[in-house]
């Protein structure tokens, strides 16, 4: 690591869906992920949203069927107007790693949690390190403040190298009227 990130990254797309089991090479990805849903669904409710394209394929239809509507956390589904899928997905009986992830805790999150991060984003790829270090901070704060030119005591104080969650960015803001009347309820 030669540099850090100076952007905005998805917190809900980095520590909750590898949660949902798909494979970080699947060509077929979320736009993005969310963990609110502006009047509908609060960070308290638990629910990880992640907004799709309806592609008329063959493999998305397949990737749908198992991936989204057979995932063992998956709760609902709503199609938007112009053709994107909502599908909520629930993190009821998961509620400490949700907690810990809310309060921006992401090196206290379980040890099962971490491991489904870790496998997501396999030492081949070029955000494992990054992830890594959110993950277990106590291998990364002389590094990180070598970065940051700052003293390691102030980032060993803060104890976490990965800011909380952004509010507004990780809210959905869909209003129900753009929503079609097929939605789905399993």
């Amino acid at each position: 690591m030669k540099k850090l990130h100076d952007k905005y990254t998805q917190k809900s797309r980095i520590f909750l869906y590898p949660a949902l089991d798909i494979r970080r090479g699947s060509k077929i990805k979320p736009i993005q992920t969310y963990i609110a849903w502006e009047e509908i669904i609060t960070p308290n409710d638990k629910k990880l949203i992640c907004v799709y394209d309806i592609l008329d394929t063959e493999d998305f239809q397949i990737f749908e069927r198992v991936k989204l509507l057979g995932n063992k956390l998956f709760c609902e589904f709503r199609q938007t107007k112009n053709n994107k899928g909502i599908y909520i997905f629930t993190f009821d009986g998961r509620e400490k790693d949700w907690d810990r992830f809310v309060k921006g805790k992401y090196s206290q999150l379980s040890d099962f949690a971490k491991l489904e991060i870790e496998k997501f984003y396999g030492t081949d790829s070029s955000t494992f390190e990054y992830v890594m270090s959110y993950l277990y901070p106590e291998d990364y704060f002389d590094l990180y403040a070598e970065l940051l030119g700052v003293d390691v005591n102030i980032l060993k104080a803060v104890g976490e190298l990965c800011a909380p969650f952004h509010k507004e960015k990780e809210t959905l803001k869909i209003p129900v009227e753009d929503l079609e009347m097929k939605d789905l309820i399993i």
